[in-house]
């Protein structure tokens, strides 16, 4: 009988030995059968129980030894008796299995390097192959080296992004590369360390700070702002500006200026901040409480203006304090219309006197009743009967018993009175002088009490009025005591005095371009030969009018050249004969007239001395003959936008820098207006702020990086600063010229360009930030009339 594993088939000699791969465990059977799947069956298998298929493989039905089906690389079979290939198990995820019939992984995928699932390597080169929790990668991908902006750790499945505050710039990372720069933020899966496309991080904007490895931008807090981009730390946020607030966090710019009625210092997070004291009064955007000017007063807090010093009283700023009023009852002795500032700014005057307070105006005070006397000013009360008060300088008198300084009778016309208590004048008036009522001196020059004989005039000894030459005599010179005779053809008193010639006209035209003065040539031929026509005559006048003539040229010369030099010409016409005939110009002495200084004004010729100062809100030049001067510049004019003019000003004082104003006659330096919020005034005497910049939202800047890919993203920087030149916005982009009080320079190197914009904007004072198109800056100008 055919013994177990062995068949004998019909007509076979001898039993056969089953072949690998069958078994049979029963006698007398003609076949094998096939060996069962989880099993093997070498030749000649009877039991194939015997036979199991060991870990690290498996067998399918008919598997003739044990290692005739290995696990393949990337697999691994822990367990015995498997009948599949799917009996395998892929290696798992961060696992790496580099052999076949393995029973358990290698190890753990490389550090650096990601493994996703049945890997044989613990460095998979599945190029451009990964899984993360955006990405089903192809089913042979087993895994590949971490790509920049991920890290991978030992044994990792997938690349993990960067955390937020770190980055990743190359590929291969174990552990991020370190944390975001300062001035920069960094949100996650950032490649660099300054990221600057908005998705991974970006620049630290304007109103926050970023410390190294910052997730996210931190607000500078209430009270600070920061108009710079790229603040590495709070200090970078700045204290609001004084006379501004800024009531929360995150602020570009203040929020706005102070309420009128209160004051800000630097820091303020609200717009009431600290109430104006009394005596003191706050404009809107007060920096500090700013005192009453003289002769007004504050009684309230929260003010913004101060009232008028009311009559009878008097405000003086030196005894203010906070709980007192500034509001004080004149003195006796004085009387203090509106507007009082000290308690002796309005004394009774001398003869007079004031025994009550509060008095609002000079009839207040009493005059000195007949029998006493007010030697002084301000007094109270009569000083008594006692002591007699002798006449003043310019008076006299030879009566007894006077009650009055009226009583005391003005020295007379021809005579002076130079001491005090004279009884009769001292004398005569000299002789070339002439002596008005109350001369104090025999040789006045006042102009008022008297002054120097006049040409065309004589004054002999105790003249009371210039004598005018009589016809067929001149006086060419002043000082006179006697006049001269004519020489022939004289018809009367005839002096012309021309203090300009046609070379210094042309010597001026040499400094101007020809086409601006090419209308003025036949003018000057005109005058030179009118001129010449004088000279040859030996002096001789043929008209008045023909010497008018001559003047008004030289008149329009001397306006069109004022710039350059200004020809001068003595009035003389009031001196030149108007007899027919032909009169004979001899020639004069230049007189000894000084010209009027500048910042005064004389209102008539023949003064000694100058009628004021010019006022406020205007300029003299020299020879100015108004206290408002309204010629064109000749001499002077109103002040101009941008610059103010106090009382008795030689020219215009131009707006500081942060100053600008757009008005004309201003006064005082408190005309000049703060630069407005969003604006820059960096150079002085501006009528309007410099320049702003055309402004862009964050938002739209980002969408037109999108869309002009050309462009680094990084250009997008802070337009805040006072461009003068546009901003090329290319790889090309070479500086930045700013004006403040010099041109300064900035090269290409965006990390110092970020530490240089803040320093700057301190200088610059209250600046407006924003982001701007990555193209250009757009240049533009705002008049704030």
């Amino acid at each position: 009988m055919c013994p177990p594993a062995h068949y004998c088939p019909e007509g076979g000699a001898s039993p056969l030995p089953c072949p690998a791969g069958a078994y049979t465990s029963l006698t007398g059977q003609s076949v094998c059968s096939r060996c069962p799947a989880g099993y093997y069956c070498p030749e000649k298998t009877g039991n194939f129980t015997k036979f199991p298929c060991p870990p690290g493989f498996y067998c399918p039905d008919g598997t003739e030894h044990a290692t005739q089906f290995p696990c393949p690389r990337g697999y691994y079979n822990p367990e015995s008796m498997t009948q599949s290939l799917d009996s395998c198990l892929p290696c798992p995820p961060g696992h790496y299995c580099e052999k076949e019939r393995l029973t358990k992984v290698s190890g753990k995928c490389k550090a650096g390097w990601f493994c996703v699932s049945a890997a044989w390597n613990s460095q998979p080169f599945d190029l451009d192959n990964y899984t993360n929790a955006n990405c089903l990668c192809p089913a042979t991908s087993t895994g590949g080296r971490c790509q920049v902006g991920f890290y991978c750790p030992v044994g990792s499945s997938e690349p993990l992004p960067c955390p937020p505050g770190t980055f990743c710039n190359i590929s291969g990372l174990a552990l991020p590369m370190g944390p975001c720069s300062p001035g920069y933020y960094c949100r996650g899966g950032a490649t660099e360390a300054s990221p600057m496309n908005g998705e991974t991080g970006n620049i630290c904007p304007p109103g926050t700070y970023c410390p190294e490895g910052s997730e996210e931008p931190e607000l500078c807090p209430a009270g600070t702002f920061s108009p710079a981009l790229g603040a590495t730390s709070e200090a970078g946020c700045q204290a609001c500006t004084a006379g501004f607030y800024c009531k929360g966090p995150g602020l570009r710019v203040p929020t706005g200026p102070c309420s009128q009625g209160y004051w800000c210092p630097p820091g303020q997070t609200v717009a009431t901040a600290l109430p104006c004291p009394p005596n003191h009064f706050c404009p809107q955007g007060s920096r500090a409480p700013e005192p009453c000017p003289p002769g007004t007063y504050q009684d309230r807090e929260k003010q913004a203006v101060c009232s008028i010093c009311k009559a009878g009283y008097y405000c003086d700023i030196r005894l203010g304090r906070a709980n007192s009023s500034l509001l004080r009852p004149c003195p006796k002795g004085h009387y203090c219309p509106a507007g009082t500032s000290l308690p002796n700014e309005h004394p009774c005057p001398v003869g007079s006197f004031n025994s009550r307070q509060g008095t609002d105006s000079p009839a207040g005070c009493t005059p000195c009743a007949a029998g006493q006397y007010c030697p002084s000013v301000g007094l109270s009360k009569p000083a008594g009967t006692t002591a007699p008060i002798v006449c003043p300088e310019g008076s006299w008198s030879n009566s007894s018993g006077l009650s009055w300084q009226e009583d005391c009778k003005p020295c007379v016309g021809g005579f002076y009175c130079d001491s005090v208590g004279l009884t009769k004048p001292r004398g005569r008036c000299s002789a070339g002088y002439y002596c008005l009522e109350g001369a104090v001196t025999p040789t006045p020059t006042d102009g008022t009490t008297g002054g120097p004989c006049p040409e065309s005039h004589y004054c002999p000894e105790g003249t009371v009025q210039p004598v005018p030459c009589d016809p067929g005599t001149y006086s060419a010179v002043t000082l006179a005591t006697k006049c001269d005779v004519c020489v022939p053809g004289c018809a009367g008193s005839v002096t012309a005095a021309i203090t300009a010639l046609p070379e210094m006209a042309q010597l001026s035209l040499d400094h101007v371009r020809k086409d601006i003065t090419a209308h003025m040539e036949t003018p000057l031929r005109s005058l030179s030969l009118r001129l010449q026509h004088l000279q040859e005559n030996a002096g001789r006048v043929s008209s008045v009018l023909e010497v008018q003539i001559v003047l008004i040229l030289l008149c329009k010369i001397a306006v069109e050249v004022r710039a350059q030099k200004v020809i001068t010409v003595r009035r003389a016409l009031q001196f030149l004969s108007t007899a027919p005939g032909e009169p004979s110009v001899q020639k004069t002495a230049k007189p000894a007239v000084t010209p009027v200084p500048r910042g005064s004004f004389c209102a008539s010729p023949g003064r000694a001395v100058t009628s004021g100062l010019c006022s406020a809100g205007y300029y003299c030049l020299s020879g100015a003959w108004s206290p408002t001067p309204d010629d064109g510049g000749m001499t002077g004019d109103r002040c101009p936008k941008g610059h103010y003019c106090p009382q008795g000003s030689l020219a215009p004082l131009p707006c500081p820098i942060g100053l600008y104003s757009n008005k004309t006659r201003n006064s005082h330096l408190s005309d000049c207006l703060p630069c407005p919020p969003g604006f820059l005034c960096v150079t002085r005497g501006l009528s309007f702020p410099s320049i702003s910049v055309h402004l862009v939202p964050t938002a739209q800047a980002e969408k037109t990086a999108a869309s002009q890919p050309q462009y680094p993203a990084h250009l997008e920087i802070c337009a805040h600063l006072d461009l003068i030149y546009s901003y090329p916005a290319c790889q090309g982009l070479t500086r930045i010229y700013l004006e403040r009080q010099s041109v300064l320079r900035v090269q290409q190197d965006f990390t110092a360009l970020a530490q240089w914009i803040p320093t700057l904007a301190v200088h610059l004072g209250l600046i407006l930030p924003c982001h701007v198109q990555k193209d250009t800056i757009v240049h533009q100008e705002h008049s704030l009339v």
